[in-house]
């Protein structure tokens, strides 16, 4: 993808000496001075004094320009991803073609400062300041624009698709066509704005101002103000939205919104749940750069067109569309290459999706093991604990009836002796009334009465008959 948008560049680079700048003016010939270029990632030129130098075809991803003066400086072609700006002095710069992706912008000077073709998607730019700048095709899609100034400046099709507003100054700026959709953030400033055709849509916003703002065609569709100033029915005459727009406040209807051609670059995020971090960062990042890519064929185009109308004298017409048709090549290779990272992030996503589920039809069949072998041990502990039962009750059964047959043989005995009637407590008369025999096979009884234990005498034999 590197290599591909370098290509890229250089293409567009080889063209450029071929047409026209879009500025016009003295200052449209770099100053001779310092010439920079190449590739040098990670470098260091913190705190240095390169004002007027002129930066083509540079690559200085991670280095450090913080705390320089680049005063009058030139950017043309190139790429400054993840570079650190901060509190850099770049008053005047003139950028076409540059791109400071995930950048750190912020407390940056780029005060009327000509930018063109610019990338500023995922940069920190709070407290930067953009006052009285112009810029064409410039992208800010999800950059931090805290306190970050765009006083009086021109901005024309500028992006800020996601970006975070938090106390940014847009005070009698020229935002015509601008696309602030999925905004967010609070305490903007649109005071004297021209936000003619901006669209808001998905916008959720607080403490924001549009007062003496034009509003003329934007579109609210789906956004929410709250604590709004400056929306009246009068300044929302000419705007569109739907049934959720909310205006805080203000319940002005408007008219709706026409449907609008939506980008054929889309990605089903239903199948990226299990992508890891750095995956899920690397389609965030193919997608800004698709989406900083959009218009470009239209801006190649606009601007041979321009060349051919006002340089046909000058330029060889067959070099300019040798140049463009190679332009656009390549930025087809970049799209199929695009879409093919993104088809391959849907089938690793649907990889993981399939890996997920047959893991849980694993966890599930694991669990109910483990619920068959855990009923199984239950049911053998119950055996054991009702055998265990069943033994105690024999027991206590066996020790009782031992006992009682002792205190029948205690009773016997005392029979046998001749003792009358043998009286036993009331507690041992309680366990016991049986009926024995006797030598003869004759029954005895023995009785329980009152709590005593009655033997009864053996009967006494008749007397035998005397001799006659």
């Amino acid at each position: 993808m590197r290599n591909t948008a370098v290509s890229i560049l250089a293409l567009l680079a080889a063209s450029a000496t071929l047409v026209a700048p879009v500025w016009a003016g003295e200052r449209d010939t770099p100053r001779r001075g310092l010439a920079i270029g190449g590739e040098c990632e990670g470098c260091n030129f913190a705190d240095q004094n390169l004002a007027g130098a002129n930066f083509i075809g540079a690559d200085f991803e991670g280095s450090s320009f913080s705390g320089s003066n680049l005063l009058n400086s030139t950017f043309v072609e190139c790429r400054f991803t993840g570079t650190d700006f901060s509190d850099t002095q770049m008053v005047q710069t003139r950028m076409t073609g540059v791109s400071f992706s995930r950048a750190n912008l912020s407390d940056a000077n780029l005060s009327e400062a000509h930018i063109e073709r610019v990338n500023f998607s995922s940069a920190d730019l709070s407290d930067a300041n953009f006052s009285r700048s112009d810029m064409v095709f410039v992208t800010f899609i999800g950059s931090r624009l805290a306190s970050t100034r765009f006083v009086d400046a021109q901005l024309h099709q500028v992006n800020f698709l996601r970006a975070q507003l938090d106390d940014t100054v847009f005070r009698q700026a020229e935002l015509r066509h601008a696309n602030f959709a999925e905004v967010t953030g609070g305490k903007a400033d649109f005071r004297d704005a021209d936000l003619t055709d901006a669209s808001f849509e998905g916008a959720h916003l607080q403490e924001v101002d549009f007062r003496d703002a034009d509003l003329t065609g934007v579109n609210l569709s789906a956004a929410v103000f709250e604590r709004v100033r400056g929306l009246n029915k009068a300044a929302l005459a000419n705007a569109c939205g739907d049934e959720q727009t909310r205006l805080g406040e203000h319940t002005v209807n408007l008219r709706a919104c026409p449907q609008e051609h939506l980008s054929h670059y889309e990605i089903n995020t239903a199948s990226l749940p299990r992508l890891s971090r750095s995956q899920l960062v690397e389609v965030s990042e193919t997608l800004s750069e698709i989406e900083a890519l959009e218009g470009l064929r239209v801006e190649i185009l606009a601007e041979v067109g321009l060349a051919l109308e006002e340089h046909a004298e000058d330029l060889d017409r067959e070099a300019v569309q040798h140049a463009t048709r190679e332009a656009m090549r390549e930025i087809a290779r970049a799209e199929r290459e695009i879409r093919r990272v993104l088809r391959d992030a849907e089938r690793d996503g649907r990889d993981h999706a399939r890996d997920r589920r047959r893991d849980e039809r694993e966890q599930r069949f694991e669990i109910r093991v483990m619920e068959r072998e855990a009923a199984a041990e239950l049911r053998d502990a119950e055996r054991e604990i009702a055998e265990a039962h069943r033994e105690v009750e024999a027991e206590i059964a066996r020790e009782r009836r031992e006992l009682e047959r002792e205190l029948i043989e205690a009773e016997t005995e005392a029979r046998l002796a001749g003792e009358p009637g043998h009286s036993l407590s009331a507690q041992q008369s309680e366990w016991f009334s049986y009926d024995m025999s006797d030598e003869d096979g004759e029954n005895i009884f023995i009785l329980r009465h009152n709590g005593d234990v009655i033997v009864p005498k053996p009967a006494i034999p008749p007397e035998p008959e005397s001799p006659q």
